[in-house]
């Protein structure tokens, strides 16, 4: 609690409560499917069609999930400036976080997005998907031939897929815990096929087996 200073001779205060409320920054709002479709039309990204098999994909694929989420409590300040020049502090709580239906990227769709962003960054531009659209509705037309248009596509494509075996990391989003105190081998945090885990190894000495324990599958690496 504070106060203002106080008043000099003939002076006067004459003033309405003042309040003044802490805000904390809100996360994007994640999509629904409806609200992902809306985005695609807005990009220019598939059609009607295609909009389905896309939604199904990526959740069939676990790279997003659809769930409800229940909001967790948060305490804020509000701060009162009064009448009196006193100023009036009180501690609120609210519910943050709570979402239903909404659509939530996985730990292994980060990864996927990295890997992807990383070595096929022209493909994963939005606007380049656009145009690729486009140009399969002007070969519908005819106003374009398909196997010009495909192969101005497909062979720049193709170097890239080849480069990207050759010479790209396999992506697992491994993390680096430390040592473990008993072995003294390295402990790390990865995702594998069916989900996080947590490995036990030699990077020095491949003869060393590797020991892997699984974690429970909403736990990130």
């Amino acid at each position: 609690m504070s106060i203002l200073p106080p008043l000099n001779v003939g002076q006067s205060l004459d003033m309405k409560e003042i309040t003044a409320t802490q805000r904390f920054t809100r996360p994007s709002a994640r999509y629904t499917e409806a609200a992902l479709v809306k985005k695609l039309e807005e990009l220019g990204i598939g059609r009607p069609s295609t909009y389905a098999p896309i939604i199904s994909t990526v959740q069939d694929r676990g790279y997003v999930v659809k769930e409800e989420r229940e909001g967790k409590p948060r305490n804020y300040n509000k701060l009162t400036l009064n009448s009196s020049g006193k100023i009036l502090k009180e501690e609120k709580t609210e519910i943050t976080g709570a979402d239903k239906g909404k659509m939530f990227p996985t730990d292994i769709a980060f990864i996927v997005n990295d890997f992807l962003v990383k070595h096929f960054p022209n493909i994963l531009d939005f606007k380049f998907t656009a145009k690729i659209e486009k140009q399969l509705d002007d070969i519908a037309k005819g106003e374009i031939e398909r196997v010009e248009m495909l192969k101005k596509f497909y062979d720049p494509f193709h170097k890239i897929v080849k480069e990207a075996l050759e010479t790209g990391e396999r992506a697992s989003g491994v993390r680096e815990l430390g040592k473990d105190p008993k072995t003294g081998l390295d402990l790390i945090v990865r995702m594998a096929k069916y989900g996080p885990v947590a490995q036990i190894y030699s990077p020095d000495n491949a003869e060393i087996k590797p020991r892997i324990a699984s974690l429970k599958k909403k736990s990130a690496p």
